[in-house]
């Protein structure tokens, strides 16, 4: 049988090459007359058919539409509930100790102008009459000259020492001593250590003397202004 096959195929080649070739050429025009060009449209894809891959970029570009404008701010919201607390940092490392600057000028002898103030207590208990109490006034700083000494009874002032006693002032190169109160004293002065006649550059005394024996002072402020 085979032989026969091939007995078969040898005397019939160009009948079958030939039918060969009108059946290939039926099935092209076949294919052209069922699918003109330009003729596939959506009724012939079906759902999910074409992939992005499959779409031109710029096709992709022009189906995207602009973009919507922006609408209005919504209202604010509540508060939320406050975080829990963090935990404090580690403490910084202590700065270095800066330089020590160089030591003030001190006011010895006192400079020219400036005023010092104080306050000043004689109260006792008299023996008797004429009995003497003093009080020591001291300047701190030293004046470049003797000031000249005023004691003020009461509210009479002078221009060298023109008050108040509550805030006392003094000119310059002068000393004033205020009295505030006073009682069952008399021949009130400012002295130095030996005399009332002058005061030092360092303080001076402030004396009283006891009208009657008993209960006895004299009491007040002071205000020394450098020359």
């Amino acid at each position: 049988m085979t032989k026969g096959f091939g007995r078969f195929l040898r005397q019939n080649t160009i009948a079958l090459l030939a039918l060969f070739v009108a059946l290939g050429g039926t099935t092209y025009a076949a294919s052209t007359a069922l699918l003109p060009r330009n003729s596939v449209g959506t009724a012939q894809l079906k759902n999910g058919a074409v992939t992005k891959k499959k779409i031109n970029k710029k096709t992709i570009k022009a189906l995207k539409g602009n973009r919507g404008r922006t609408g209005p701010k919504g209202a604010t919201g509540p508060q939320g509930i406050q975080g829990i607390q963090g935990i404090q940092g580690i403490q910084g490392i202590q700065g270095i100790q800066g330089i020590q600057g160089p030591p003030g000028p001190f006011p010895d002898p006192l400079q020219s102008g400036k005023t010092v103030r104080g306050m000043w207590d004689n109260t006792w208990t008299a023996a008797a009459a004429g009995s003497i109490h003093e009080d020591a006034i001291s300047f701190v700083f030293s004046l470049s000259a003797v000031p000249t000494a005023h004691f003020i009874a009461g509210a009479a002032f002078t221009p060298e020492c023109p008050g108040p006693t509550t805030a006392p002032t003094a000119a310059p190169g002068h000393l004033c001593v205020y009295e505030e109160s006073q009682g069952n004293t008399t021949s009130k002065a400012v002295c130095n250590s030996t005399t009332c006649a002058a005061v030092t550059k360092y303080g001076a005394q402030v004396t009283a003397a006891a009208v009657a024996g008993g209960s006895a002072w004299s009491r007040g402020t002071w205000a020394v202004t450098a020359p």
